[in-house]
């Protein structure tokens, strides 16, 4: 039951952002939304065991050679910086396979958007634009 009640709630904030951005879904966008989202599996699990297994690399680096700090330098900015480098080979295939098909998803929704839809997207695109080029130039 949890793991439907998670499912449920990503589903609800897919729909939510997709209509945040272009307003009400028709019943076609809806049903591929829900199509879609409810197909993937959910990451919590893999990511959960994926910061555990660099949580204790970095603990076992740093009780292994806590006297040593140019030996704890480069590997940690390595995991902070580059945290991608050390997925499973198993994880990296569920974030690839969902993102290629948000892509997709993405695709169709703004091919199947009505030109109110668009207008709406487009507004909101804007609005974006403008707060970075106002953050620009500052």
């Amino acid at each position: 039951r949890h793991v439907n009640d998670r499912k449920k709630r990503k589903l609800e904030k897919y729909l939510e952002n997709f209509e945040d951005n272009f307003g009400t879904a028709s019943t076609a966008q809806r049903t591929k939304i829900t199509e879609v989202v409810s197909s993937w599996p959910l990451l919590d699990e893999a990511r959960y065991q994926h910061s555990q297994r660099g949580q204790s690399a970095i603990l076992k680096l740093l009780k292994e050679h806590s006297k040593d700090p140019a030996v704890i330098s480069a590997p940690l900015k390595a995991r902070i910086t580059n945290p991608e480098a050390n997925r499973t080979p198993a994880y990296q295939t569920l974030l690839a396979e969902e993102e290629k098909q948000n892509v997709e998803l993405n695709v169709w929704l703004v091919n199947s958007a009505t030109p109110k839809q668009k207008a709406k997207l487009a507004a909101q695109l804007e609005g974006y634009a403008q707060d970075v080029t106002g953050l620009l130039k500052r």
